[in-house]
């Protein structure tokens, strides 16, 4: 695999040779990437093979295996993700615009394909909304005290809260009745 991508091609002509092109991207090159990570540490390596089916439409199989490092919602604390992306997406020309498609299609415009750009943007839909350990043992026993004591039971700080927020009050007036 070579250590390097070019940055865009015209993936038109590269699926009229079958081209297949391999490289390895840092993360710390992804930045929108990068926005939602807790590190910019370590590397993705993609592969992108150009192809056309038998009604002669442009394909782009973009495969894509690394990890990052996303920040727990629950501890805050960072966690390691695994990527292992498969997709099989049709090119359309900007150009011509893109009427009624069923599937994912990724838009040429007159620069080519910017091949980060679709990494990237792959890897951004594939991370998880609200990124958390598996499991709340794996969160950081200090950080994630607040979440449970004793098994099921909410902490006090959560129990003060709640009776000062909107439904404790509406349950103080429930309960006057």
């Amino acid at each position: 695999m070579s250590d390097r991508l070019a940055q865009r091609i015209d993936p038109f002509k590269a699926a009229d040779q079958g081209r297949v092109l391999q490289g390895r991207v840092p993360v710390d090159q992804l930045h929108r990437l990068c926005e939602a990570l807790a590190d910019k540490l370590g590397e993705i390596d993609a592969s992108f093979e150009f192809e056309r089916d038998n009604a002669g439409r442009a394909f782009v199989v973009l495969d894509c295996r690394g990890a990052v490092n996303l920040r727990c919602e629950r501890c805050l604390g960072a966690f390691r993700r695994e990527i292992a992306l498969h997709q099989r997406m049709p090119l359309a020309d900007a150009r011509f615009g893109i009427k009624d498609a069923d599937e994912d299609v990724v838009s040429v415009g007159e620069d080519g394909l910017f091949m980060r750009d679709l990494i990237e943007d792959e890897i951004l839909l594939a991370l998880p909304l609200i990124p958390r350990h598996a499991t709340i043992e794996a969160c950081d026993p200090d950080a994630a005290a607040w979440l449970v004591k004793d098994g099921n039971e909410k902490s006090e700080g959560l129990q003060a809260d709640s009776a000062s927020g909107p439904f404790g009050v509406l349950r103080t007036l429930k309960d006057k009745d």
